[in-house]
């Protein structure tokens, strides 16, 4: 059942008279399969499948909630704005990586998706680096509203303890700026780390059940450097 809804998902929109033997997969006892079946349902952007989507954000697993997510940011965007409440419950998601996921959704929402920019601001606060990001990325294109966080951003880009969160903020004042927003900039000396060009991009595809390896190694890297990293435990 993963590998039939898998292969689904790869002939993506040409698979689209397949959505309602999708969707019956999302009711699947086991977990994975009901991921796998939300990330193949937004490879084919069938409109009918958006509704069941957005029930699997109460999902038990957070691992579905996290694909569903993606399925609409990915497979609908805007066309799922009338859902925006819905996908905002799940900023207070339990799970770091689910709170990302529903921050990126949001920022695919169009016109619907500003209205949450106050919440999002705040986000950038959390403890998780990855959800500071999203966060970041979110308020980059939220012009205006983005701007008025310029003064915060800034103070991520240029003291936050995680390279990565540096980097977007870096980056997502770099953003508001060329769109003609008045922001403060990085400091002069502010040096990036890594390849400018990945900064804003959106977290990756599904590609398995696994927690985003990227995100494992900045975790890793930052109890290293606090000295609370512990050698075989991880």
């Amino acid at each position: 059942r993963l590998s039939a809804c898998d292969a689904l998902g790869r002939f993506g929109e040409a698979a689209k008279r397949e959505a309602d033997a999708l969707m019956g997969m999302l009711e699947d006892d086991v977990y994975p399969v009901r991921a796998m079946a939300c990330f193949a349902l937004g490879e084919l952007k069938s409109a009918e499948a958006l509704p069941a989507l957005i029930d699997k954000l109460e999902d038990t697993s957070h691992t579905v909630r996290l694909q569903a997510l993606d399925a609409i940011a990915s497979g609908f965007g805007a066309n799922a704005a009338e859902y925006s409440h819905d996908i905002f419950k799940l900023l207070n998601d339990s799970v770091p990586q689910v709170r990302v996921a529903a921050i990126d959704c949001l920022a695919q929402l169009g016109d619907a998706g500003p209205c949450y920019a106050s919440v999002i601001g705040s986000m950038m606060n959390e403890e998780d680096a990855g959800v500071r990001c999203a966060a970041l990325r979110a308020l980059g294109g939220m012009g205006r509203l983005g701007a008025a966080f310029g003064s915060d951003i800034a103070e991520r880009a240029n003291h936050d303890r995680s390279a990565m969160v540096r980097q977007t903020a870096a980056a997502t004042l770099e953003s508001l700026a060329s769109d003609g927003a008045e922001v403060p900039m990085p400091l002069a000396d502010f040096a990036y780390v890594g390849k400018p060009e990945t900064l804003a991009n959106q977290r990756p595809r599904f590609e398995g059940l696994g927690l985003y390896y990227a995100e494992i190694q900045e975790r890793k890297r930052e109890l290293q450097s606090s000295g609370q990293w512990i050698e075989g435990i991880f």
